[in-house]
């Protein structure tokens, strides 16, 4: 069992408490698809974020997710269908065909943990060609690495992989956070989904390196992208 999986799969019931951030980032994406499509498959669904934020009347909607506690969370209704897939495995992407053609792949604040991403896009891809992504890149936490390479891509690799199989328009998000002390700032570095459980510094590292960060907030890089000619549909 990876870290990865790891990490969402034991915190799944105190996710909620934690996904502001990621909350607002779907909210950014959802706000920006220029369609209401009937048929939805979100990639790497959590407990149910973007579902949450769908405001319109939907045929369908798969939530697929790796992690068996985030997919027992997922609200499910006669239209709603949770399945647990690994994307990383491009096979088991293509199981998700027997639910094809989607009119939109929607994925938020997941993709940045897929192992090989040109794999994972070209096996979603085949499931339909309105996507909408928003992915963490390595600007993300970058103050507190100092210099050192963060676990995330950059936002110009992510941006050549999405364009090199989706024909969308792209942009940077720049997201705050904010905390009241450095015990909370701590701590949610180490619970958040945006850690996934990779650890770029030991604990005494991590500890020692928030202490001596001279700010209570983070800033954040996400790439979004919005399929072009969705707006045409």
């Amino acid at each position: 069992m990876n870290s990865v999986f790891r990490h969402f799969n034991d915190r799944a019931h105190g996710y909620a408490e934690l996904n502001g951030l990621q909350r607002s980032v779907a909210r950014e994406l959802i706000a920006h698809i220029p369609f209401k499509p009937r048929r939805i498959l979100d990639i790497g669904c959590g407990n149910g974020m973007v579902h949450s934020l769908i405001d319109w009347e939907y045929d369908l909607f798969i939530a697929a997710d790796f992690a068996p506690k985030m997919c027992e969370l997922h609200p499910k209704n006669e239209k709603t269908t949770v399945v647990q897939i690994d994307f990383n495995v491009p096979e088991q992407v293509s199981k998700l065909g027997e639910y094809a053609p989607f009119d939109l792949i929607v994925s938020s604040s997941a993709l940045q943990w897929a192992g090989d991403l040109d794999r994972t896009l070209e096996a979603v891809c085949a499931l339909g060609r309105q996507a909408a992504f928003a992915i963490f890149t390595d600007g993300t936490f970058k103050e507190l690495r100092k210099g050192k390479r963060g676990v995330l891509r950059s936002f110009e690799e992510v941006k050549g992989m999405v364009l090199r199989v989706f024909n969308a328009r792209i942009w940077r998000g720049e997201f705050t956070l904010t905390f009241d002390s450095r015990q909370d700032l701590f701590g949610y570095i180490r619970k958040c989904g945006i850690g996934g459980g990779v650890k770029t510094f030991s604990f005494k590292e991590a500890r020692e390196t928030i202490n001596s960060y001279p700010d209570l907030y983070l800033k954040c890089e996400v790439l979004f992208a919005v399929s072009q000619d969705a707006a045409r549909l």
